[in-house]
């Protein structure tokens, strides 16, 4: 069952990623150099916004890089609120804007449908073609253990649906719905545990949000992968194949982030 604080079928989707990072002017380069990416202003405006306060960046409580996801809300305040009683924390920082954790420490921005100009956001369907250089995925990785709370915190919380399950590494693979229908066009997202993916260091391996951003093809990924040492990062895991061909890396502040060249038809749905 959809959230309470849920109205209408924008409230729940992903507007944008933000990335926090010390070297905001450096380290975008690596990404516009590495996928072609382009720098959109109002994330930008976004990003200014929450890192001009201090309380933010400490709330978060990571200690190197990383991506956190912008959420639709009705009502910030009271999904910050909600946070806290499903188990996670929630802190508001402006009228429309809060920052809700789970558990595991893992953050995301809530923002109000109506508090920011139209975007692009995260989404794959037939209609409006994911771009390359858009995000067109997201991978949660929380701690040992963990994938079950994670699922029920941010379903609950999002009103969001709890989808397929598989074995994986070190535990189990749960795809995030976004409660609209079961076709591949409505899957936003998969939990699994941190110590499935290797730890390329020096970092700590932290919980934290994967973005994955289309790739244009399969060559790309294979190209960005040969090529991230060039511009500081670090190879997570090579090329593989996983409804398309993707690749998963660390930029130089230790913030994790995938190339996708993502090939599952939107309108169908994936039996297995």
């Amino acid at each position: 069952m959809a959230s309470k604080l849920l109205a209408g079928a924008c409230i729940g989707a992903v507007r944008w990623p933000t990335l926090f990072a010390k070297q905001q002017q450096q380290l975008p380069q690596l990404y516009t150099s590495l996928m072609k990416h382009q720098t959109y202003q109002h994330d930008t405006l976004l990003l200014s916004l929450l890192n001009a306060k201090e309380e933010v960046q400490q709330y978060l409580k990571a200690p190197h890089a990383t991506w956190v996801p912008v959420f639709n809300v009705v009502n910030s305040k009271k999904t910050a609120e909600m946070a806290s009683t499903l188990g996670g924390s929630g802190i508001l920082v402006s009228d429309d804007v809060a920052i809700v954790t789970d558990s595991s420490q893992v953050s995301a921005i809530v923002t109000m449908a109506n508090s920011l100009p139209p975007q692009p956001f995260i989404a794959y369907n037939a209609t409006l073609p994911t771009k390359a250089g858009m995000p067109c995925w997201m991978d949660l990785l929380t701690s040992e253990n963990g994938e079950d709370n994670a699922v029920q915190y941010w379903t609950e919380l999002m009103g969001w649906k709890r989808g397929k399950e598989i074995a994986f590494p070190a535990g189990k693979y749960v795809t995030l719905m976004d409660g609209l229908g079961d076709e591949n066009r409505c899957k936003l997202a998969g939990v699994l545990p941190r110590l499935a993916f290797p730890n390329p260091g020096p970092y700590e391996a932290i919980p934290t949000w994967v973005v994955f951003f289309m790739a244009p093809n399969q060559q790309a990924v294979y190209e960005a992968a040969e090529n991230l040492p060039k511009f500081g990062g670090k190879l997570v895991v090579p090329p593989m194949e996983a409804d398309g061909t993707v690749v998963i890396c660390q930029d130089e502040e230790g913030a994790i982030f995938g190339y996708y060249h993502r090939t599952d038809p939107p309108d169908e749905i994936k039996q297995s």
